[in-house]
Formats: C-alpha cells, sequence, structure tokens
C-alpha cells in the first residue's frame, strides 16, 4: 500500500502549463473589488454570507464566459445584474506560465431588463505599460492585427457576445494570447457536492460539479488510464476507506442508458453506490476528481469537507495539499476539521469577513501570532471555534 502524500510547501511542478493566479471580482453581491492571489492550495474561511460562494460562482462566470450564449446563460442561470445584486459587474483573472502574462477582464452593465457589455480587455506582460491584444468599450471595440501590429478597430461585430472568442479564430498560433486565454478560462474546474445516481456512458477527464459523473469518472479511470495509474488510484481509496477494499467497478444500469458505480470489499458481495453512505461516496468522488489525469487552470471546491469524516478529511487535504503543487486549487469551507490539516494555514488561509457596510473584506492570518497560538491549539480551526481567530487577524489584502 501506498504511503500518505507527502506535503510539500515550497516546490510546486507547474510544468510550463498556464493557470490562473489571480481573480478580480467587483460589483457582485456583498463583493465591492476583491482581488484574490492564488499560489498553489487557497482556502477561503467565513461565515455564511461572509462572500465564499459568491467567489465561487465568480469563477463559474469566468468558466463560461468565452461561450457561445454566455449573456442568455448569465441571465438563465445567475439571473443576469439583478439577481447578483449589482448594477455593474466586473471579472478579470491573471493567467501565468506557458508565455507572458495574460491578463484578461470584462465587464457587464445592467440596462433595464437586459445586460450589456460594458467593457472588454485583454493584456499581454507586466507592469504599468501592458500590450494591449484585445480592446473594448461600449461603442468600439479593437483588436490587434498581428500584420500590422497595433490595434485595428472592428467594426462588425455581435454587441451580445464577448469578443474572445473571434480573438482566438483569428489567431494564427495555437500559442498566442488569444488560445491561451481561452484554455486558461475552458481549463477553471468547480465541483461541488456530488448528486447521487447513474450516469450515462460518456468519455470525460471531469467531474461536472460531482453531479452523477462519478461512475463516469471510475471507468475511465479504470478503462482508459495505466493499469498502474489504476493501481495507484486503489491505494488512495484503501486509505480512506480500508484495506477491505478490493475493487471499485462499474455495472450497466437495470434501466438501460448507463452504468453505476459499485465497491467489492474482502468476503463480501459489490456494493452498489445507493448502499453507500454519503461520507463514502464524497471520499470516492474528491479521489477521481483528483486522480483524473488531467491539468487545470484552477481546480475549485466548494465545502468539500460535506459529508466526511475527520479521518477522512485529513486525508482529503493531504491529497489537495499534493494536488496544488501542479495546479492551482481554491477551496471555500466552514469546517474546522479541515483548517486544522492544513500544513501552512499562514500561507493558504483567506479570511472573507463583513465591514459595516456588509462588504466583503478579504484578510490573511498573522503569521507571528498564528505560530504563538499553534504551540497550544491544533490549528487555527480550534482557534476559531474558541472564538480566537480575531487574535490572528492580518491585514486586508489589497
Amino acid at each position: 500500500m501506498m504511503d500518505m502524500p507527502k506535503r510539500e510547501k515550497v516546490h510546486r511542478d507547474t510544468g510550463g502549463h498556464d493557470r490562473i493566479s489571480e481573480i478580480r471580482v467587483a460589483g457582485m453581491r456583498s463583493i465591492e473589488r476583491l482581488v484574490i492571489h492564488i499560489d498553489g492550495l487557497a482556502v477561503l474561511l467565513g461565515e455564511n454570507g461572509s462572500g465564499k460562494s459568491t467567489i465561487v460562482e465568480a469563477c463559474e462566470l469566468l468558466r463560461r464566459s468565452h461561450r457561445s450564449g454566455f449573456l442568455d446563460a448569465f441571465h438563465r442561470l445567475h439571473a443576469g445584474c439583478t439577481g447578483l445584486a449589482s448594477d455593474a459587474l466586473r471579472l478579470g483573472v491573471t493567467i501565468v506560465g506557458s508565455g507572458p502574462d495574460l491578463h484578461y477582464d470584462f465587464s457587464l452593465l445592467r440596462k433595464g431588463v437586459r445586460t450589456v457589455i460594458r467593457s472588454e480587455e485583454l493584456r499581454v506582460g507586466r507592469g504599468n505599460r501592458p500590450r494591449f491584444v484585445l480592446k473594448r468599450t461600449r461603442t468600439r471595440a479593437k483588436i490587434l492585427s498581428p500584420a500590422k501590429n497595433r490595434l485595428v478597430e472592428r467594426k462588425e461585430y455581435d454587441r451580445e457576445q464577448l469578443l474572445l472568442p473571434l480573438l482566438l479564430a483569428e489567431d494564427d498560433e495555437p500559442c498566442g494570447p488569444g488560445a491561451r486565454a481561452v484554455r486558461a478560462l475552458e481549463g477553471i474546474e468547480i465541483h461541488l457536492p456530488f448528486v447521487r445516481g447513474p450516469a450515462c456512458v460518456q468519455t470525460t477527464d471531469r467531474i461536472e460539479l460531482l453531479e452523477n459523473g462519478l461512475a463516469n469518472a471510475s471507468y475511465q479511470l479504470k478503462n482508459a488510464c495505466s493499469p498502474k495509474h489504476w493501481r495507484e488510484t486503489l491505494d488512495y481509496i484503501k486509505l480512506g476507506l480500508g484495506d477491505e477494499v478490493e475493487d471499485v467497478s462499474t455495472e450497466g444500469d437495470p434501466g438501460g442508458g448507463g452504468f453505476a458505480l459499485s465497491i467489492k470489499f474482502t468476503g463480501r458481495r459489490p456494493e452498489p453506490a445507493t448502499m453507500m453512505s454519503d461520507g463514502m461516496l464524497a471520499y470516492l468522488a474528491l479521489i477521481a476528481v483528483l486522480r483524473l489525469k488531467k491539468r487545470r487552470s484552477l481546480l475549485v471546491f466548494d465545502e468539500p469537507d460535506l459529508h466526511l469524516h475527520p479521518h477522512l478529511l485529513r486525508r482529503v487535504v493531504g491529497f489537495f495539499e499534493t494536488a496544488a503543487q501542479s495546479q492551482p486549487v481554491l477551496i471555500a469551507t466552514q469546517s474546522d476539521q479541515l483548517l486544522d490539516a492544513l500544513a501552512s494555514p499562514a500561507r493558504t488561509v483567506h479570511i472573507c469577513r463583513l465591514d459595516d457596510q456588509r462588504r466583503t473584506r478579504l484578510y490573511r492570518p498573522d503569521a507571528s501570532a498564528l505560530e504563538r497560538w499553534l504551540e497550544r491549539y491544533r490549528g487555527i480551526g480550534e482557534l476559531r471555534s474558541q472564538w480566537y481567530e480575531d487574535l490572528v487577524l492580518g491585514e486586508e489584502e489589497s
């Protein structure tokens, strides 16, 4: 059996692939203006209504933004600017990795019952003088012409769509800024707690929102990945569920059109997912997400601690920290047990608080103060449970 994954605190194997290092959100529910820096693992901590789930929702909007019909989806799934309690919404990311830094931002404006695109821009490089590749206002749009090496006004374009996909279509280089920006947005992967049920047979390298894709992803891990990779995955499962686990398999759904998950324990018949506890299913789903062979630009989990026993949760935190060596991982949680299991809470925790105007503010723990308190407490979670969180609160993040 394999040992518990080691928790490296410094080295991260990014492998030169693009990843999101910064998320910018303005005008979204309680968030007036916020910048979240992500270097490896980032854990959002806060009470209900403090803005954690709003940040996760902002990531989902960014993930969808390059797709056709984005504004329709924005109204259908998020109730537009009205649903976000905003007259003007602005979202953006910084992308680093396979080339010069990219900075992509767009803003939406409520106009009556409609939402219009107010601005959009893609910049390349660092510092105060980045090079614009795309610059759009309410009435004009300019795109960089490689032949002329300058921004050229675009007369005809769809006012109801963001222009980044158009930039991608005209980008001759697969590693050009438009292609890189679209791939980075596509590479945002968001997981909410799983939903029980059989999954249709289809190739996958992700479990979309942990919904109904667990059997599907398990099928891929066992049949599309190498035998060595599957054996290692099974060892991860045994770490949480015990050495009695012999196999995890998928069986045809009697209802037709799909298959369902089952697990085989020593000396027992295969146990279908319908007989498993929510905690077992949640653990299997998280293992599947982290073992699927895909590099994401950002991997987001909203309350992954739900249903997990503290023993399993400590295992999972170790998996998150290992995954964060090669891809950014963002977690929103209220779990004191998850916080206590963190190897480097001063570096990874971001504390969401509401100010007197009920606007979200982001703070980091004070490393020196936290180190002193951790001589007597298990972690920042236990401090929080004893109402001592304010004693280790550092400066507000800029």
